[in-house]
């Protein structure tokens, strides 16, 4: 019986590559080295016709040891250097439901251009791989996020709210996407300069707003309070 269920398992595996996909991709983050909380935003999405129920980890390769993680999954945000998600919370997604990786970065002022990796592997095989997402990482003085406008200028406001929030410095904001805590897309929104977004029908709490230009990358993640 022991010797089917690890057939199973490890043939589960095989047919679960390339049934897991993510965007962007690739994922690439450039930032300054003074900055203290850098986000690559990953959603992932199940393609496949059974329920997955999978851990992550993250291999950090060359990246300087310096540099300090904190990954928030479908489950919670760990604490800072957490880089390995914990046996006993993994993460299950359905067929064709998607959830979002947020990976926090404070390179505490070391530059690099490092890639990182993130293992997702099936909870019933730690040895199994289900996808490898690699993050690009550029984190210069000089990078290229300074071609373009600085996204520190991107605010929510009023934030908190109770009804509707509006964006501040859009002109590259191409559209909006709000998820909940745990990276649930709850609403997605093609941008215009001074649209209002109604948010009266969501609960009291804190959600994420994702910006994104009109090429799909990300140009910012910012929390919102409703209130």
């Amino acid at each position: 019986m022991r010797q089917y269920l690890l057939i199973f398992t490890v043939f589960l595996c095989y047919t679960l590559q390339g049934q897991f996909v993510y965007t962007p991709d690739p994922v690439d983050v450039n930032a300054r080295p003074n900055s203290t909380d850098i986000v690559a935003d990953i959603e992932v999405t199940n393609m496949f016709d059974t329920d997955v129920s999978f851990l992550w980890s993250i291999e950090r390769d060359a990246a300087p040891m310096e540099w300090e993680f904190q990954l928030c999954d479908q489950n919670l945000c760990y604490n800072w250097g957490v880089e390995d998600c914990p046996t006993s919370k993994p993460n299950l997604l359905v067929p064709g439901e998607d959830m979002l990786f947020m990976i926090h970065l404070n390179p505490h002022e070391i530059e690099s251009q490092s890639q990182v990796n993130l293992r997702v592997y099936l909870e019933s095989n730690t040895d199994s791989t289900i996808v490898n997402i690699p993050i690009n990482y550029s984190i210069m003085t000089t990078s290229s996020s300074d071609d373009v406008s600085d996204p520190d200028n991107l605010v929510i406001y009023p934030n908190p709210t109770e009804d509707f929030f509006q964006i501040k410095s859009d002109d590259n904001v191409s559209e909006v996407l709000i998820f909940n805590i745990v990276g649930k897309r709850l609403a997605t929104f093609n941008h215009t300069p001074g649209k209002n977004y109604d948010i009266s029908e969501l609960e009291k709490g804190l959600y994420l707003v994702r910006l994104l230009d009109k090429s799909n990358n990300i140009i910012k993640v910012l929390r919102l309070t409703k209130k």
